[in-house]
Formats: structure tokens, sequence, C-alpha cells
């Protein structure tokens, strides 16, 4: 592989990471305003279409040995 070809693929690999990350970000926006619309209509699932969302909050009392030292 030349330094041209090298340089192109590196420039490539970039531009997708950039999209990955607007992507992600994108997805995350949606899914916090389904989050938002469940949270309103005070339901853990919602069915829409042939799609259904579950949401529910799970808590943990488990204690981090780790960060206590």
């Amino acid at each position: 592989m030349s330094k041209i070809e090298l340089l192109a693929k590196i420039e490539l690999l970039n531009k997708y990471e950039a999209m990955m990350e607007e992507l992600k970000a994108e997805a995350d926006t949606i899914r916090n305003t389904i989050k938002a619309e469940m949270e309103a209509r005070e339901v853990e699932e919602l069915i829409a279409g042939q799609y259904i969302v579950r949401y529910t909050a799970i808590l943990s009392n488990r204690f981090d040995s780790t960060a206590f030292k």
C-alpha cells in the first residue's frame, strides 16, 4: 500500500468515526425523547405498531469495595 493510499484510508476512517459519533448522539437524543414520552405517560411498556418498547429503572444496592479503598 502506497503512502497516498494509506493517507486516503486514514482520512476515510476519520470521516467514518466522526459520522458514527454524530449518529450515536442522534440515536441518544431519540432514545431520550422516547423515555421522556414514556415517563409522561407513566408507563414502563409502550406498544407502537409492531414495536414494544420497555424502559425501567434498575436500582442496585451493591457495595463497591474497590471504590471504597
